[in-house]
């Protein structure tokens, strides 16, 4: 039996849908949320693709991206909201997708395709492997099941996906059929230089003036097996940047010699903190932000704190401290 053979069968019933990703979306969250709308398209007369906060300058390259709605936009349109199935990508929990939630009916039929490990299987039909480079990597599979007629757009879309998610394939996710989409996209004539260079070769003087400003703030804990920094809204205002240009810069934290954890704090309000988690061999980050109610993947995972920032970053850095110094023992 085929893979996605329930989800065909539902296909063929009904016509209007919504597909939607977590917040703060990512280049696998947007290319899958892209990639699914083209190979849905035959199926439904209306297709909705709505998150909560905007699609990242860096993505607006990809063809599609402006008729993504914000949650809130939507909210004030016409548009029916009563779908008839709604698609969640690379969301390990449903409340990942924020407000977004409000516009699902009680009872609708979810469509949950993802890739992390610690999914909470909340949709009606659940396609979860962790073992995929990308959710990208599983909008692939469906399409090829639908035998969609796969055209440049689609190409650009899922090569976005898997690109960023694998991290120009240098993370531990790069699997060899990732390569072999890739692959296959390129005969479809897609620009995966256009992708690296739009994703991470574009730096702003601004962006690249905070970056400076942060890693030379750059702290170590624990058995100097912990690096992390912290981003405030005034760091924001002094270079005249936003969110967007810290994109990454977690990477290069972990990247410190003898790092096996690289935490970088953003303060998105005053009492609002994003943290992003990055680990290099053995600590499981997903695990660790699942005490803070994140989740993400064993490698790359995140959480939200509510307090200020001073008293988030002591909160998790000295849990971190005392769970890497079990783990070393």
């Amino acid at each position: 039996m085929r893979k996605y053979q329930s989800l065909l069968n539902s296909l063929e019933k009904y016509d209007s849908f919504l597909l939607t990703t977590h917040v703060n979306p990512d280049g696998d969250a947007v290319g899958s949320l892209l990639g699914l709308k083209y190979i849905l398209q035959s199926y439904a007369d209306e297709i909705d693709l709505v998150v909560e906060d905007s699609v990242p300058e860096y993505l607006s390259f990809l063809s599609g991206t402006e008729d993504i709605y914000l949650s809130d936009e939507l909210a004030n349109t016409e548009r029916k909201t009563d779908y008839d199935l709604v698609f969640v990508v690379d969301c390990g929990d449903l409340e990942r997708i924020g407000k977004v939630a409000d516009l699902i009916p009680e009872g609708n039929k979810i469509i949950n395709i993802d890739h992390h490990d610690d999914n909470q299987e909340y949709g009606s039909y659940n396609y979860v492997d962790s073992t995929v480079s990308s959710a990208g990597e599983l909008v692939y599979d469906l399409a090829v099941e639908l035998g969609a007629n796969f055209k440049k757009d689609f190409g650009m879309a899922i090569a976005a996906a898997i690109i960023t998610d694998t991290g120009n394939f240098k993370f531990s996710n790069t699997t060899p059929k990732a390569h072999r989409i890739i692959a296959d996209m390129l005969e479809l004539g897609i620009d995966t230089k256009r992708i690296i260079k739009e994703v991470y070769q574009r730096e702003s003087y601004g962006g690249l003036k905070l970056k400076g400003k942060v890693l030379s703030d750059l702290k170590l804990a624990g058995d100097r097996n912990i690096a992390w920094a912290s981003v405030s809204q005034q760091d924001l205002d002094l270079f005249e940047v936003d969110w967007e240009d810290t994109e990454g810069l977690v990477n290069s934290i972990r990247g410190v010699k003898g790092v096996e954890v690289g935490v970088l704090f953003k303060e998105v309000a005053e009492e609002k903190i994003r943290v992003s988690f990055r680990s290099n061999e053995y600590f499981a980050v997903n695990e660790f932000a699942h005490q803070f109610e994140g989740g993400g993947h064993p490698r790359a995972a995140g959480c939200t704190v509510m307090a200020p920032l001073a008293e988030a970053e002591e909160r998790v850095i000295s849990k971190l401290e005392s769970e890497l110094g079990v783990k070393n023992q």
